[in-house]
């Protein structure tokens, strides 16, 4: 039996079922109050090997390479950053990963069979800001401008190969939050994708994607723990498979610095009728990131990336 080092209470076996179709069953520790399992346990279900270096792990096999690191929320899967929920930790030298991690970020990334079915064909696209709301702003451009002029170049391209695609603006003007939301539900959105772009300090580069915090799980950001669901939590495993194809592709395309697929509680997210991501398509406060930006050459770059990511999740959710 593991044994913890701070607390002398005794660890409670919880039987996880993981996946009526696998019929498989893990059992999940309660560690610190919160429910983990073993690395090694992990590993066996999705077929591969596991390794420990110090206070590195690695889930490894011929076409997957997952690292993680011990009390550390970031991890790489096949060479694309991804925020846990919960940092990995270990008890009497047992390399454990959270229930939630395992569930709602590793499952279904590394197994289609993880995330069910369901049509992709309507999709919304939101152009960040608008009107009044300029957004972030650059020494040339506003991120309302920019992102508005990649978003019709992504309907566009989305139009092209046969989805219905829609716009929560047409022009510049001002959207509530709440109202981007309804247009999605309006339209019975099957995607949900919000366009950004994000400002910090000048030396501040990359793109980064958010996808919606799970029930019980903190933002990446910190802050307490989301205590309620919404229905658009029902879409964590194909939001999270969504971001992660979608980042993944952008930053091949882009060769952009990776700034990951992370958490957030945004409205647009949180309110989302459907698979939804927010996306950070670079700092338009970096002199040079801005003028990428606005070049149209690097838009259509983005554009192929995100397209492409959007492929590889409907492919990742085919029927069987």
């Amino acid at each position: 039996m593991l044994k913890m080092f701070r607390f002398f209470t005794t660890i409670c076996l919880i039987a996880l079922t993981v996946s009526a179709s696998a019929q498989q069953k893990i059992q999940a520790y309660k560690v610190y109050g919160k429910n983990y399992i073993k690395l090694s346990d992990a590993a066996n279900f999705f077929g591969m090997r596991y390794s420990v270096s110090g206070s590195n792990f690695t889930l490894y096999s011929k076409w997957s390479n997952i690292k993680l690191k011990k009390d550390s929320r970031s991890a790489t899967l096949n060479g694309t950053k991804v925020s846990l929920s919960f940092a990995p930790t270990s008890t009497n030298r047992v390399p454990m990963v959270s229930q939630s991690d395992f569930l709602k970020v590793l499952d279904p990334i590394l197994r289609k069979d993880a995330i069910s079915y369901k049509r992709t064909k309507r999709i919304v696209i939101d152009p960040g800001h608008g009107g009044k709301d300029q957004g972030a702003a650059g020494k040339r451009f506003k991120e309302k401008d920019v992102v508005f002029k990649i978003a019709v170049k992504l309907k566009n391209k989305l139009k092209s190969l046969g989805f219905d695609v829609y716009l929560t603006r047409y022009n510049d003007s001002t959207v509530s939050l709440d109202k981007r939301a309804q247009i999605a539900k309006n339209y019975k959105a099957d995607l949900f994708l919000s366009l950004h772009t994000n400002a910090a300090s000048a030396a501040a580069t990359g793109v980064e994607t958010y996808v919606l915090t799970p029930q019980n799980a903190p933002s990446t950001s910190g802050g307490s723990a989301r205590k309620s669901a919404t229905m658009a939590n029902y879409y964590d495993k194909q939001s999270i498979r969504l971001g992660y194809e979608i980042q993944k592709s952008m930053i091949s395309k882009t060769k952009a610095r990776d700034r990951g697929v992370k958490h957030a509680q945004f409205v647009v997210l949180d309110k989302a009728p459907c698979p939804a991501a927010l996306l950070e398509l670079g700092f338009i406060s970096n002199r040079y990131e801005e003028s990428n930006l606005g070049n149209s050459s690097y838009q259509t770059k983005l554009v192929d990336g995100i397209t492409n990511g959007i492929l590889k999740y409907m492919r990742a959710l085919a029927k069987k």
